[in-house]
């Protein structure tokens, strides 16, 4: 929640598993500066390029290429998962799609960077559950992926770049499982439109309707998605 001044107290009363929360990071003015690089220490797209070319990354096991992109048939816009199956992902392979306008998203890159995995297991134990986290590069003016919703609280960490949000209603409260996704004439009413800058932070409920795009004044756009209380209630025990 830093550098707001929201309590952790506010948080839970106020916004947790309830509406979505966009914490700025330069909220306070007095605190821009010595604030500005909060989460840079955390991932990079240059560390990126070189996990890719020094470690075996299988496709649907520690990556996806996904799109979202108009069919030339229906001419409905959806996402698409290019993956050629659980092969190598080679570093030509990942960054020609990259260049093309493609997303590539990188699967539990806890397993690679103990700063995520200490940030992981310290949220861990203030919420009491599992907490996993993927990351998303995407360039500049493209979405990897269609509106949908997620059967996890999510905290979005922006890295590099900007992207804006944009969240809708949910027509399931809580929901235990996934969504499929939206047509862009199926959606609910928005309930938040922000684009994010480094540093800032966006949370969102489970069940929370969103979709994010590059915007197209930066090169590209990095952030770690790391999520929580999935199917994580009483009905679980």
């Amino acid at each position: 929640l830093f550098p707001s001044k929201m309590t952790p107290s506010q948080f839970y009363s106020d916004y947790f598993e309830k509406k979505p929360l966009h914490i700025p990071n330069n909220e306070n003015d007095d605190d821009t500066k010595t604030n500005g690089t909060r989460l840079s220490n955390i991932l990079s797209k240059k560390e990126i390029e070189h996990r890719i070319s020094h470690n075996a990354f299988i496709y649907g096991r520690d990556i996806n290429i996904t799109n979202y992109t108009q069919s030339p048939t229906t001419k409905i816009r959806r996402r698409v998962t290019i993956d050629p199956g659980p092969t190598l992902a080679t570093p030509q392979q990942v960054w020609d799609h990259f260049s093309q306008g493609c997303s590539i998203r990188l699967l539990r890159p806890q397993k690679h960077d103990d700063v995520v995995l200490s940030l992981l297991s310290l949220l861990e134990l203030e919420f009491g559950c599992g907490v996993g986290a993927n990351a998303y590069l995407t360039p500049r003016g493209n979405q990897g992926f269609a509106p949908h919703y997620d059967d996890v609280d999510v905290f979005i960490l922006q890295l590099e770049g900007r992207k804006k949000w944009s969240v809708y209603e949910p027509v399931d409260k809580l929901p235990r499982a996934s969504s499929r996704d939206f047509r862009r004439d199926d959606l609910p009413p928005k309930v938040l439109d922000v684009v994010l800058e480094e540093g800032d932070v966006l949370y969102m409920p489970r069940g929370s309707i969103h979709e994010a795009e590059t915007v197209d004044d930066v090169d590209h756009s990095l952030h770690l998605t790391v999520s929580f209380m999935q199917n994580w209630c009483w009905a679980d025990l």
